[in-house]
């Protein structure tokens, strides 16, 4: 599972939005990946650790794999997914 922490006011976070769309679609039956408000889901923030958006968190049975803070390509949530499933 792969978690999109962001805000409507955040342009990093807007950026990331289609990256995060396109790999939905790719995942789709595979994995879930989602999308978290932080403005309207503030105590996700504080149970995990969020002090900078936009953050991705990878999640395997139920254990958080790995945090990425900030923008990054495609590729490197690509391949944060593909160490989750190893």
């Amino acid at each position: 599972m792969l978690v999109d922490f962001w805000a409507e006011w955040c342009p990093p976070c807007k950026m990331l939005g289609p990256t995060i769309d396109a790999m939905a679609d790719e995942y789709a039956g595979k994995a879930k990946i989602g999308k978290v408000d932080l403005d309207a889901n503030q105590s996700l923030a504080v149970e995990y650790g969020i002090t900078s958006i936009p953050t991705v968190l990878v999640f395997k049975g139920g254990k958080q794999l790995k945090k990425i803070v900030g923008l990054q390509g495609k590729n490197v949530y690509v391949a944060a997914m593909s160490e989750a499933a190893v």
